[in-house]
C-alpha cells in the first residue's frame, strides 16, 4: 500500500543514484526537552506502525478501492466546474452592499524555510525523494518531493524554482537526466500511488512537459527510470526502463522510443511495506543489453535487454529495500537482513565477494558508489547517512547535528565526485568534500508536509508537520520557528491572542504509552495539558484536540471520554455520565473528532473510531451530560474526516466522509436526526480532508481535498472550483480563515502554506446564471416543438415570457408544446439561482403549416409545393395561361379549377 504519509523510502524511489544514468509529566517544558536527539517515531517500529495507521485514516487516500485513474478523473471533474465566484476576476456585490473587484488568486507569501534548530543546521523543507544532477554542470540540479513537485536550481542549491506546477501530479518518485542530451528529463510520478499519472518528459530542461504512459501507469508508482547509455541522446529512439508498482504488484517496463510507448517485460508481487517493488535498476554501460534489477524476491540479471531473466541473489528481508550500483565492471548490492549488508560481484553476479563489514542497523533506502573511486560507498535509510572510503571495511556516520535523518535520495556529480547531493525528510544537502561535511540547501526551497494550519486575527499561524515538528509564523518576512519537534497535529492558535496556541505532538521518549501528547504554548512556555482524569485512557496516536470558535478559552480533548476545559487547559471536566460513556457505546473506541457549536457551548459533536457520531446538548452539566448517538449508516461504512458547525445555528452541521463516492459532504439542520448529501457535482474519485464555514457569510462553505479546493456560496447547493494559483494536482490537507480580515490559508501535503484574501464585507453574492443557449428557433403550427434553455452557474428554475399560444416552459428549462399561432415572437427566457437571474431574448418564429417555403406568407408558391408533395408533381407540364412560360401560375390555374383555390391544409 502506497501512502503519501509514508516516511520511509518506497518502491525504489531512492537508491543508487545511477549517476549519469539515471506523555511527559504535566508541567512546563524547556526548549531542550522539545528538541531531543531523536526527533520522531521512526526509530520504533511499533510506534511507527501506530502513527502510520492514524495517518492512513486521516490523510489518505489509500490505493485500495480506488480506480487506477482516480486522481486524473477527479481533476477532470474539478476542471469542468465553474470557477468559484471567490476567484473570478469580475465585479460582485457583497451582502453588505457596494462593489468589490475580486482578484482572488492563491499566493505563496510565507517565507519558505522551516526551522530545524536544535538539529540539522537550522533550515528544512519538504521530503526530497529524487535527485538528478546535470552531467557536466554540478550547479544544475533537479529535486523531486514526494508530495511537493519538481524544483530546479542552477546555482548549486542556493536558489530554487519549481518547474512542475502545471503537472497533474506533484507526487514525484523519480527523476533522470539523459546523459548525452541533458536538456531531456524524465520524471516518474506516484510517490503515493494514488497520485501517479505516468511519466513526464521534457525536451527543454523542465520548461515544458509531456505526459507519457497514462493508460499503463495511472494510479501507480514510477519508482525508478533508467536510460540505456547506448541509445541515449535521442528524442524518439532512446531505450528506457521503468519500475512500476501498485497494490503490491511490481513490474518492469521498456520503451524503445524515448517513452512514447511502453511494453511490460517482467512482473511479480512482493512485500506490502514498500508496496512490492522493483527497487532498483542497473545497466552495464559497456554492454547495455545486460540489466540488473532487485525486487522483494531477489536480484535478477538479463543478458538480452530484458527478454529473459536469471536470479543471481536472494533477498532475505523482502520488506526492506535493496539497491544496486554498477561501477567499473563491479556490481554492488545493498540490502538488509538483521542489519545492512553490502556485497559485490565482478562476474555479473555469478559469484559474490564475502560480506563487507555491516554499516549498521539501517535500511538501504539510499545507496551509491563513487564512479571515479569505487572504494567510496554511501548508504542510508531511517537514521543518518553512513559512508566508507575503503570498500566497506569501516564506516563513518555523518554529523547528525548538520543533516536531517531519514535518507531518501543521493546523487554524485560525475565530473567531480566530491560533489554530492543528498535528499531526506528535511530537504536537500550538498557536500563538496566527498561527504565528509554537508551544507544545508533549504534556505530558498519552499515546502512542508503539513497536517494542519491555524490562523490568528493578526496573521500569525501555527502549523503541524510530519518530520519537522510544530512551527509558528509571526508575520512579515520572519521565518517559521519550531516550537516543538517530531510530528505535529491539531495546531490551534487563539484568534484573539496569538501568544497562546495548542497542538498535539509525538516525540520518542516523552510518553510511556504509544500516543502523542496535547500541549499549550503561551508566551514562549510549553505545558502538557493532558487532563489528569484522562491518564490511563486510550487515545488516537495524536489525541483529538479542539478550540471552540465561540470562545477560545474552551479547549476540548478526546481520549476514551470527551474532556473540556473552560480556562485554556488549566482545569478539566469530563463530559458524560460515566467513565467511557461514549466509548462503551462505540465498542470501546477512542474519540477522533470534536466540535463545540460556536453559538451554543452546551452543544458538542463527537466522532469516534469505528464510525460513531454523537452529540450532547447539555455539555454544561459536565459529568451528568447526556450523549445521543446520531450515527448514520453511511458514516459507519466510510468514516468521517471532518466536522464543522454553523456559526449561528447549532443544529446545522456538516461532515466530510472518507473514501471515494459522492456525496462526500453531508449536512444536518436538525442536530443529526437526518442527514442530506450535498455537492454531488464535486469529484467522486478523490479524498476530502477539511471543510470550513465563513462566519461572516455562513452560507459560504470551503472544502479541501486531494484534488484541490472548492467553494459554495449557497450552503452547498452549488459548487465552484477555487484552485487558481495552487499547483495542479496538489493535496490540500487543512484550511483556516480569519473572517474579519478575510484571509484564508491552505495547508498542503508537500509545498507548505498558500494564502488568499477573500472579498471584504460579508462576502460576494454568487453569480447569477448566464443564458448560453442559441438565441433563435422556429416551429410550425400543428407540429410538436421543443427547445432547451441552457445557462451557466447551476440554475434552479427557468421561465419564458411572451411564448405563442400552445407552448410552455417546465422547471428544467424545456419549452415545449404544439404552437397554434403564427408569427415572430420575442420571448424573454430566464434562468434563476439563489443569487440572481440571467435573461436573454429568444427570437421564435412560428410558421403556418402551409408556408412550406418559410417566407412568412401563404401564397401560390406554397400551393405549388403542396401539390408537388401530394401528387408527385415536380414541374409544370402545360402553359395554361399562354404566356410562353410553363411555371407555377399554370399549376395554380389547374389546381384552382379542381380545388376551388383552397389551400390543401390550413390555416
Amino acid at each position: 500500500m502506497n501512502m503519501p504519509w509514508r516516511r520511509r523510502s518506497r518502491t525504489g524511489i531512492c537508491g543508487a543514484a545511477m549517476l549519469f544514468l539515471a506523555a511527559a509529566m504535566p508541567g512546563l517544558i524547556s526548549l531542550a526537552q522539545v528538541l531531543p536527539s531523536e526527533p520522531d517515531a521512526d526509530s520504533d517500529p511499533g510506534i511507527r506502525e501506530l502513527r502510520d495507521e492514524f495517518l492512513r485514516q486521516r490523510l489518505g487516500p489509500p490505493q485500495e478501492g480506488y480506480p487506477a485513474d482516480a486522481h486524473m478523473k477527479a481533476l477532470e471533474v474539478a476542471r469542468r466546474l465553474p470557477i468559484s465566484p471567490l476567484q473570478q476576476t469580475k465585479k460582485y456585490t457583497p451582502l453588505s452592499g457596494g462593489g468589490f473587484q475580486i482578484t482572488g488568486k492563491w499566493t505563496f507569501p510565507i517565507p519558505p524555510p522551516l526551522d530545524d534548530r536544535g538539529w540539522y543546521g537550522k533550515e528544512a523543507s519538504q521530503r526530497i525523494v529524487a535527485i538528478a544532477v546535470h552531467p557536466s554542470n554540478a550547479n544544475t540540479v533537479y529535486v523531486g518531493g514526494g508530495e511537493g513537485g519538481v524544483a530546479k536550481s542552477t546555482d548549486g542549491g542556493t536558489h530554487w524554482t519549481y518547474i512542475s506546477d502545471s503537472l497533474d501530479s506533484q507526487s514525484i518518485a523519480s527523476i533522470v537526466i539523459d546523459p548525452k542530451a541533458p536538456n531531456i528529463l524524465y520524471t516518474g510520478t506516484g510517490y503515493s500511488a494514488f497520485f501517479g499519472v505516468g511519466i513526464y518528459r521534457s525536451f527543454d530542461s523542465g520548461a515544458t512537459w509531456a505526459l507519457l504512459g497514462r493508460s499503463q501507469f495511472s494510479g501507480k508508482t514510477i519508482g525508478k527510470i533508467a536510460i540505456d547509455p547506448a541509445t541515449a541522446g535521442s528524442q524518439n529512439t532512446t531505450t528506457l526502463y521503468a519500475s512500476v508498482t501498485a497494490n503490491s504488484v511490481f513490474s518492469l517496463w521498456k520503451s524503445k522510443d524515448s517513452g512514447t510507448t511502453w511494453t511490460q517485460i517482467k512482473s511479480g508481487s512482493g512485500a506490502a511495506w514498500y508496496g512490492g517493488s522493483i527497487y532498483d535498476i542497473a545497466i552495464d554501460p559497456g554492454a547495455s543489453s545486460t540489466l540488473y534489477i532487485t525486487a522483494p524476491d531477489g536480484v535478477f540479471r538479463s543478458l538480452d535487454a530484458g527478454g529473459t531473466w536469471t536470479k543471481i541473489h536472494d533477498i532475505p528481508d523482502q520488506a526492506a529495500a535493496s539497491r544496486l550500483a554498477f561501477v567499473q565492471g563491479i556490481l554492488w548490492l545493498a540490502y538488509k537482513n538483521s542489519s545492512s549488508i553490502v556485497v559485490r560481484s565482478s562476474d555479473k553476479g555469478a559469484t559474490w565477494w564475502a560480506q563487507i563489514t555491516s554499516p549498521g542497523n539501517t535500511e538501504s533506502d539510499c545507496f551509491a558508489v563513487d564512479p571515479a573511486r569505487p572504494n567510496r560507498i554511501f548508504i542510508g535509510g531511517s537514521g543518518n547517512l553512513r559512508y566508507s572510503t575503503n570498500n566497506g571495511d569501516t564506516w563513518t556516520q555523518t554529523d547528525g547535528s548538520k543533516v536531517h535523518v531519514d535518507m531518501h535520495a543521493i546523487a554524485i556529480f560525475p565530473g567531480n565526485t566530491d560533489t554530492i547531493y543528498l535528499g531526506n525528510d528535511g530537504g536537500v544537502y550538498r557536500s563538496d568534500d566527498g561527504g565528509a561535511t554537508w551544507v544545508n540547501k533549504n534556505q530558498n526551497l519552499s515546502g512542508a508536509l503539513m497536517h494542519g494550519i491555524s490562523l490568528s486575527g493578526d496573521g500569525h499561524m501555527i502549523m503541524g508537520n510530519q518530520d519537522n515538528g510544530t512551527q509558528v509564523y509571526t508575520g512579515g518576512n520572519t521565518p517559521w520557528t519550531m516550537v516543538y519537534g517530531g510530528d505535529g497535529w491539531y495546531p490551534k492558535i487563539d484568534p484573539n491572542n496569538s501568544n497562546k496556541m495548542y497542538f498535539t505532538a509525538y516525540l520518542t521518549g516523552t510518553v510511556s504509552a504509544y500516543s502523542g501528547v496535547p500541549y499549550r504554548r503561551e508566551n514562549g512556555s510549553i505545558k502538557d495539558v493532558t487532563p489528569p482524569g484522562a491518564v490511563g485512557e486510550k487515545s488516537s496516536f495524536f489525541p483529538a484536540m479542539f478550540m471552540a470558535p465561540g470562545n477560545s478559552n474552551h479547549i476540548i480533548i478526546g481520549f476514551q471520554n470527551v474532556w473540556r476545559s473552560l480556562d485554556s487547559g488549566n482545569t478539566w471536566t469530563r463530559i458524560g455520565r460515566s467513565t467511557y460513556s461514549i466509548a462503551e457505546i462505540a465498542a470501546n473506541k477512542t474519540i477522533e473528532l470534536l466540535y463545540e457549536a460556536p453559538s451554543n457551548q452546551e452543544m458538542i459533536y463527537a466522532y469516534t473510531k469505528g464510525g460513531y457520531l454523537f452529540v450532547t446538548a447539555n455539555a454544561g452539566r459536565g459529568n451528568s451530560a447526556d450523549w445521543t448517538n446520531i450515527t448514520d449508516a453511511r458514516f459507519s461504512s466510510r468514516g468521517i474526516n471532518t466536522i464543522t458547525v454553523h456559526p449561528t445555528q447549532p443544529d446545522t452541521a456538516y461532515v466530510i466522509l472518507k473514501k471515494t463516492g459522492n456525496p462526500h459532504i453531508y449536512k444536518t439542520t436538525d442536530r443529526g436526526r437526518t442527514w442530506t448529501g450535498i455537492g454531488a457535482e464535486l469529484p467522486d474519485t478523490t479524498w476530502f480532508n477539511d471543510i470550513i464555514i465563513d462566519t461572516a457569510a455562513p452560507n459560504t462553505l470551503i472544502a479541501a481535498s486531494a484534488s484541490g479546493i472548492f467553494s459554495s456560496l449557497d450552503s452547498g447547493a452549488t459548487w465552484g472550483n477555487m484552485n487558481a494559483g495552487i499547483p495542479a494536482g496538489m493535496n490540500i490537507t487543512s484550511l483556516s480563515m480569519n473572517s474579519g480580515n478575510r484571509q484564508l490559508v491552505a495547508a498542503t501535503a508537500g509545498r507548505g502554506v498558500y494564502s488568499t484574501v477573500l472579498p471584504s464585507g460579508a462576502g460576494p453574492s454568487l453569480i447569477g446564471p448566464s443564458i448560453i443557449s442559441v438565441g433563435a428557433a422556429s416551429g410550425t403550427t400543428g407540429t410538436a416543438f421543443s427547445y432547451q434553455i441552457t445557462a451557466t452557474n447551476n440554475p434552479t428554475s427557468f421561465s419564458a415570457a411572451g411564448l405563442p399560444a400552445g407552448l410552455s416552459v417546465n422547471a428544467v428549462g424545456v419549452i415545449s408544446g404544439t404552437p397554434t399561432s403564427i408569427g415572430t415572437f420575442n420571448v424573454t427566457i430566464s434562468a434563476v439561482n439563489s443569487s440572481g437571474t440571467g435573461s436573454s431574448t429568444l427570437t421564435l418564429i412560428v410558421y403556418s403549416a402551409c408556408d412550406l417555403n418559410r417566407d412568412a406568407s401563404t401564397n401560390v408558391v406554397d400551393v405549388q409545393l403542396q401539390v408537388n408533395q401530394a401528387l408527385g408533381v415536380t414541374a409544370c407540364t402545360s402553359d395554361l395561361n399562354r404566356d410562353g412560360a410553363c411555371n407555377v401560375v399554370d399549376v395554380q390555374r389547374s389546381v384552382n379549377a379542381s380545388l376551388a383555390g383552397q389551400c390543401l391544409v390550413g390555416p
